[in-house]
């Protein structure tokens, strides 16, 4: 079977280049396929297929062609691919998992038991059959959320065991499904798509999830028992220690993670169109690139599978040109683990739906967060447990539903269960969120990555990968747009604005500790000032007491003196 090698995509203003590593292979076998949007490179055991944003052509004016360098990463593999449009800009070729998903092109009804999913899919568009147009309708009409799962090819998955067919998005949906309560199965993960995942791991249930019987418990006991939870384990005589020591600033811990400046708050520049002046220095390097390959594999790619023996192109270059391009923002790692996530796409078809997988975004990467700026970016042992601590979504499969209650459970959770406990560095996690939100996809992309790798290094917490951090990672390259997230930002920040310490009033009375701790210090600092005050006291009546005893010895020393003469008088006489 085929497997997707290791890629990655650059361009200029007048080619896309597609740089392939095929490590150890018969170059002679190598076969690439340009149609539009479409590109095909195969060569054994090597099978990519990506779609572009834009068109591509292969013709005799403006011909691909292929660069191989065996001397880079033992065989490297450069696709020169040209624009339709000279100076077209192709956005989102650094977002590797949507350039391998294929558009989807309709609508049918998808479920897979066995990998515990149940799905929305599409399927049908100008040759959709009867059979499948009733399915997508009976869908509709039963308030079903459109939520589909299209394979590496373009086509709809077929369940393997039959299923219901409804899926629901949302928890309110959820509520009004009576097959799902007269089974006894409850649905979790990214957009309730997943159900019946733990009946096989009850020995790890503990260290998995917090919620005890996640496969029957409904969205109304999930919050009752995490509420009841987070109220048992607050500590306010640890909430009001964190919080005096963070107001005098005496944890250097905490000092550095509230000074820290991650990545998502350094300044960038945005990822658009080339301007006049790249682009002519692009077109040279690419002129200078092209007359310094005469020793390396050079070989047009046609619209037809074509053979890359020659007798003239077998040697190989000692350096594969690159073309002048930006500094990428995936690193190496990160493009590995895009590769390796599902090839899915997503269509979510009510604002509501979408919002609540918005909430959970944000509940996850609140904890995402709160570990990066407390290692300074650098994930230790503890981070998986951090991450998944503060999240909802993760630790009681309990998403929230809107912006103002993701805010709010965050803040309890992290006034809970982590090390620093402490207001401000919860209203500074917050922050980071909207900032993140602003942003757009790629620093969240990023960040998800990054906790996805930690999990994954987990014994058991891999599997939150598959219900959470899988879906999040592709749905933010083939569902969601930077203007969705910004729209968000602002109904987040307004939610952040309005939570405040008066929402715990009648709760946890956060005021009232903060002033009993504070009246405490006040009470420690007189009784220090008295303390100091005895002892100087003290120290003045000692010192008094000692000048008293140097003048009576020094009294007693000259009545000595006085004595001596009438002694001697007495021993004479």
């Amino acid at each position: 079977m085929p497997c997707t090698p290791k890629f990655h995509v650059r361009q200029d203003n007048t080619h896309v280049y597609v740089v392939i590593r095929v490590p150890y292979v018969r170059i002679g076998a190598m076969e690439t396929h340009v149609d539009d949007h479409d590109f095909m490179f195969y060569c054994k055991p090597y099978l990519l297929r990506l779609h572009l944003p834009e068109q591509i052509v292969d013709n005799e004016q403006n011909a691909a062609k292929a660069v191989y360098d065996a001397n880079d990463e033992n065989g490297t593999v450069t696709i020169h691919l040209p624009k339709l449009e000279i100076g077209k800009y192709f956005p989102g070729m650094d977002l590797l998992t949507a350039l391998l998903v294929r558009e989807p092109d309709g609508m049918g009804s998808t479920s897979n038991s066995s990998a515990g999913i149940t799905t929305n899919a599409t399927n049908a568009a100008t040759t959709t059959t009867t059979h499948t147009t009733t399915a997508a309708a009976r869908a509709l009409a039963s308030g079903a959320t459109l939520i589909q799962e299209v394979d590496e090819h373009g086509e709809t998955k077929e369940p393997t065991t039959p299923m219901p067919e409804v899926c629901r998005a949302t928890s309110e949906q959820q509520h009004r499904d009576p097959t799902a309560n007269l089974l006894g199965r409850a649905t979790y993960g990214f957009g309730n798509r997943y159900r019946d995942m733990f009946q096989a791991l009850r020995g790890e249930l503990f260290d998995l999830v917090e919620l005890q019987q996640p496969d029957t418990a409904t969205p109304e006991e999930r919050t009752a028992q995490r509420m009841a939870h987070e109220d048992a384990a607050f500590d306010w005589q640890r909430y009001g220690a964190d919080g005096a020591v963070a107001k005098e600033k005496e944890d250097p811990v905490l000092n550095a993670a509230m000074e820290m400046n991650p990545f998502w708050m350094l300044k960038e520049k945005k990822q658009g169109a080339p301007t006049p002046a790249k682009q002519m220095a692009s077109s040279l390097s690419t002129a200078l690139n092209d007359l310094s390959i005469s020793n390396s594999v050079s070989v047009p790619a046609t619209t037809t599978s074509t053979s890359t023996s020659t007798s003239t192109s077998t040697s190989t270059s000692t350096s594969t040109p690159t073309p002048a391009t930006a500094t990428p923002y995936f690193n190496d790692l990160e493009n590995e683990a895009m590769l390796q996530l599902p090839r899915r796409t997503y269509t979510v078809s009510s604002n509501t739906a979408r919002v609540e997988l918005l909430c959970g975004l944000v509940d996850v990467l609140y904890g995402c967060c709160y570990d990066h700026r407390m290692t300074n970016g650098e994930a230790t042992t503890e981070s998986n447990w951090t991450i998944f601590i503060q999240s909802r979504c993760l630790s009681w499969l309990d998403p929230p539903t809107t912006a103002q209650d993701a805010v709010m459970s965050n803040i309890r959770r992290s006034l809970c269960y982590p090390y620093m406990r402490c207001w401000s560095f919860a209203q500074q996690c917050l922050l980071d969120v909207e900032t993140l939100l602003r942003r757009g996809a790629r620093p969240i992309l990023k960040l998800l990555l990054k906790a996805r790798e930690i999990f994954a290094k987990s014994e058991s917490r891999y599997l939150l990968n598959r219900l959470w951090m899988d879906d999040y990672c592709v749905w933010l390259q083939c569902g969601v747009d930077d203007a969705m997230l910004a729209a968000f930002a602002e109904e987040y920040k307004t939610a952040r604005t309005k939570v405040n310490k008066n929402s715990f009033d009648e709760t946890w009375k956060l005021n009232l500790i903060e002033k009993c701790f504070a009246d405490m210090k006040i009470v420690a600092q007189a009784k220090e000032e008295e303390g100091a005050n005895s002892s100087s006291e003290e120290e003045e009546s000692s010192s008094e007491e000692e000048e008293e005893e140097e003048e009576e010895e020094e009294e007693g020393e000259e009545k000595k003196e006085e004595e001596k003469p009438k002694k001697i008088l007495i021993e004479e006489l």
